[in-house]
């Protein structure tokens, strides 16, 4: 597929490190194209996906509970609703779909990558699961993004490729959300975990469509090779030959 890469964002200013981060996967600037909801663009998701090559959904605010047939605990610090974007970001994903175009999602991505395949979340880590580990919340006092704050594990016995990926020696990540995935959608499989057991990367397994996701902020690590791959695999996936990608060297 010849069409751009699709960004699903929000805020302006939280576009540029997915934008480097897909330039450091050696995709062409002109083949990455944002869509919001004040997009003129998205009035149409469903033509956008169809000429497009992928999708990335990027990280943000809480998705509703009632995406995934919940109320929203009273006692849970969940974010403000924002239906416009989970609505255009769901059609996006829908289209996708239907049209097996690639999409990778980060942090608020594979959350709504797991809840559109029927998955539900923890709305409040600290609340739900209470023996987990720190994972952080966006605004909190913290260490910043780029700094790794827990390590991975890879479940015995998974062997695709973004497990193989993930499980390379030394591998961290960084971590500021209180929301995770609490029972995986259709056909997910988990990819690797926190210590602690909280679901930190998935993948779809179907030979038809490449769906992958993570938990953390790989743009804001990609000067690391194994962060980096994550981006040049789904930049394969879309249509670039791994072999043009200046990152295409695989893990450590």
């Amino acid at each position: 597929m010849n069409g751009p890469i699709l960004i699903a964002y929000f805020r302006e200013e939280k576009l540029p490190p997915y934008r480097a981060a897909l330039l450091a996967a050696g995709v062409p600037a002109g083949a990455i194209v944002p869509v919001s909801p004040r997009s003129a663009e998205a009035a149409d998701p469903a033509g956008l996906v169809a000429a497009a090559a992928g999708l990335l959904l990027t990280g943000g605010p809480d998705l509703q509970p009632a995406l995934y047939r919940e109320a929203r605990l009273p006692a849970a610090k969940v974010d403000e609703p924002q239906p416009g974007r989970d609505q255009l970001e769901w059609d996006l994903l829908a289209a996708a779909a239907r049209h097996h175009r690639p999409v990778f999602g980060i942090c608020r991505g594979v959350q709504l990558l797991n809840v559109f395949l029927g998955g539900t979340l923890y709305q409040d880590l600290p609340l739900q699961l209470p023996q987990a580990g720190p994972h952080g919340r966006p605004g909190a006092a913290g260490p910043p993004l780029p700094q790794p704050a827990h390590g991975l594990r890879v479940p015995a016995g998974e062997t695709h490729e973004l497990a193989r990926l993930l499980a390379a020696p030394g591998v961290e990540v960084n971590s500021r959300h209180h929301q995770a995935i609490r029972e995986l959608g259709d056909g997910l499989r988990a990819a690797a975990t926190a210590p602690d057991g909280v679901i930190e990367a998935i993948y779809l397994d179907s030979p038809s469509w490449w769906a992958r996701g993570v938990q953390w902020h790989p743009e804001d690590l990609v000067a690391d090779p194994v962060h980096r791959q994550l981006f040049v695999q789904f930049a394969a996936a879309c249509g670039l030959p791994a072999a043009a990608h200046p990152g295409a060297t695989g893990p450590r």
